[in-house]
């Protein structure tokens, strides 16, 4: 009897299929998040895969949720996201807020806050302006990254005058009066706040931190009565990769996870680790989806 008709035969026969079955599932999924069973929008906010909504329709840790207000919310934790880039844009990134009132507690020398990001594939990016501001009176902050090397990534120290003088000042300026800065120069993907008591002067157990675009927040004086206005704060800018794998070389040698599925796409290390995927010169379209690049029509 011919040797592919034996149940040895099949057996031999049936291995490789057996080997090609994750990477089956990994090209059904993508196939899936192109479908019209995926929700591509939350409220007025666009997006495409690898993010998705529902079973199927992203990559692992890029699952959104749509809240009941058209709130379109990212990871666990969650964070509010305020717009995407579609994947078929050259850069990888979303904007989020980060913004967190708190009391240190009357009395307290010390105090210590966190920011922890929505998951692996995310981290507030060093390339776009981005800085932490420290709203409050009569403290030191220091910044440490948390969700890397735990180094010290800056400080600045906040005062406050009396109450006549913080009314008089002109909103913007965030000098260290009411208001002071840590340009963030490294990725993060979490970190800790430590804040002191500087002894002297004016101080205050408010305090509020947000990141935002170095040249995008305007300081407001009342801020420091009343609180951050959410609704008028611009977002941070997160930079967001393929986490699975370190970089490109390892990440081709892994078909079976490799993400970059559609023909005519290219893969390019990430600054934050990890890759991200591009449709090749000369086309467009969402290159983690088969068949997602196409041929851009007359260039």
């Amino acid at each position: 009897m011919n040797s592919c008709c034996t149940a040895t035969g099949l057996h031999k026969m049936a291995l490789p299929m057996a080997a090609l079955l994750p990477l089956v599932a990994t090209l059904l999924a993508a196939s899936a998040a192109a479908a019209a069973v995926c929700p591509t929008n939350c409220g007025l906010t666009d997006f495409s895969y690898p993010f998705g909504i529902g079973p199927g329709c992203s990559l692992p840790g890029f699952n959104l949720t749509c809240d009941t207000k058209n709130h379109l919310l990212l990871g666990s934790p969650n964070v509010t996201v305020d717009y995407m880039i579609s994947a078929s844009d050259p850069v990888s990134v979303l904007a989020v807020y980060v913004v967190r009132s708190v009391h240190m507690g009357s009395g307290a020398g010390m105090f210590s806050t966190s920011w922890e990001g929505p998951g692996t594939p995310f981290a507030i990016s060093s390339a776009s302006n981005m800085s932490l501001f420290v709203l409050g009176c009569g403290v030191t902050a220091t910044l440490l990254d948390r969700g890397g090397t735990g180094a010290v990534v800056g400080n600045c120290s906040v005062v406050c005058a009396g109450e006549e003088i913080m009314r008089r000042l002109p909103d913007g300026l965030c000098v260290g009066l009411g208001c002071c800065r840590i340009d963030l120069r490294a990725h993060l993907r979490a970190f800790t706040l430590n804040i002191s008591r500087a002894g002297h002067g004016v101080s205050s157990d408010k305090l509020s931190f947000l990141v935002a675009g170095r040249d995008r927040y305007t300081f407001r004086p009342s801020d420091l009565e009343h609180g951050i206005d959410v609704d008028k704060v611009p977002p941070a800018m997160l930079d967001w990769a393929i986490p699975d794998q370190p970089d490109c070389r390892r990440a081709m040698d892994d078909k079976v996870t490799y993400a970059c599925v559609s023909n005519q796409s290219e893969c390019q290390d990430s600054p934050i680790g990890g890759y991200v995927c591009r449709c090749s010169r000369g086309f467009s379209g969402n290159p983690y989806v088969v068949d997602g690049c196409t041929p851009d029509l007359g260039k």
